[in-house]
């Protein structure tokens, strides 16, 4: 049994970092491993998808047993409502979509293919019930199917990956954050460019590359390389932003404004994450003939 201490620092470069230590780490013959929250009151929503990849790594790999303690009492009652800590329980089905405990943040999910359309539903359901009763939330549910099919067409994740999904309603903001442990985005693209005679391009160009429309990594992918270019424009109509961290590379896009891309020598993310925000005061009503089918 080992005690893995969960960062308290809301810094992306710390938790990469964090993720890539025990990513490496040999934890053979380990059977429990305990962790411990220390005196965090609050994770971010990307902090909870790493977290998630990383436990499921070390679950399937080295068939460990997760334990938890510490935390805040509103930490943990947070947890306990999206079920993170019942997800690595025996028999607990991660695979399919879990109903959470309250009405603005959906369990963490393990990406599973056959379930990716019906995430994209629920999602929809969930939100309708909740907050956005009568609004159109099919731009936000196929902007997550394309995140889902761009892990499964690109990433040759062997978690396959996480999904987390927020509303936080005092400040008009819907958010998701996807993580996956794959080749990651910039690999991905410059496989394909070596494989066709093309010059493989720095990690940021390369996410950057990706965002364009029609551009793909495979000859023949289920999106046709329009994934990541629908999400950018729905960013664009959201008044929203998306963020993607893979390899090396950065890119950041606000509604509006001039993308950012840099090439991070200080780290190194594994796999790719995406976190994309969305203004709630932007979501525009059901038409009446979408309203009458909405059950």
């Amino acid at each position: 049994m080992i005690t893995i201490v969960v960062p308290r620092w809301n810094s992306k470069t710390t938790w990469f970092d964090f993720l890539s230590f025990y990513l490496e780490f040999d934890f053979t013959g380990i059977r429990t491993i305990i962790f411990d929250f220390n005196r965090i009151s609050f994770l971010q929503t990307y902090q909870i998808v790493i977290l998630g990849c990383l436990i499921e790594h070390l679950v399937q790999r080295f068939g460990i047993i997760p334990q938890f303690i510490g935390g805040s009492d509103g930490l943990n009652g947070h947890l306990n409502n999206i079920k993170f800590k019942s997800y690595w329980n025996p028999g607990f089905n991660r695979d399919k979509y879990t109903e959470a405990h309250n009405s603005t943040t959906l369990c963490l999910w393990h990406i599973s293919k056959p379930m990716i359309e019906a995430y994209g539903m629920q999602v929809q359901d969930y939100f309708r019930r909740s907050h956005f009763i009568g609004m159109d939330l099919q731009p936000l549910a196929s902007s997550l199917v394309e995140v889902f099919n761009n892990i499964f067409d690109h990433s040759a994740s062997p978690i396959q990956g996480y999904v987390l999904t927020q509303h936080f309603p005092k400040i008009n903001e819907l958010s998701f954050v996807v993580s996956d442990l794959g080749v990651g985005i910039p690999n991905s693209i410059n496989l394909y460019k070596s494989k066709i005679g093309e010059i493989p391009l720095p990690d940021h160009l390369a996410i950057s590359k990706s965002l364009e429309r029609g551009v793909t990594s495979k000859s023949s992918p289920q999106n046709a390389g329009f994934g990541l270019a629908n999400v950018l424009e729905f960013i664009e109509d959201s008044n929203g932003s998306i963020e993607i961290y893979s390899g090396n590379g950065y890119f950041y896009k606000k509604a509006g404004n001039t993308p950012v891309n840099h090439y991070l020598s200080n780290f190194n993310a594994n796999g790719t994450l995406i976190e994309v925000k969305i203004d709630t005061r932007t979501i525009e009503p059901l038409d009446e003939e979408s309203q009458i089918y909405d059950f």
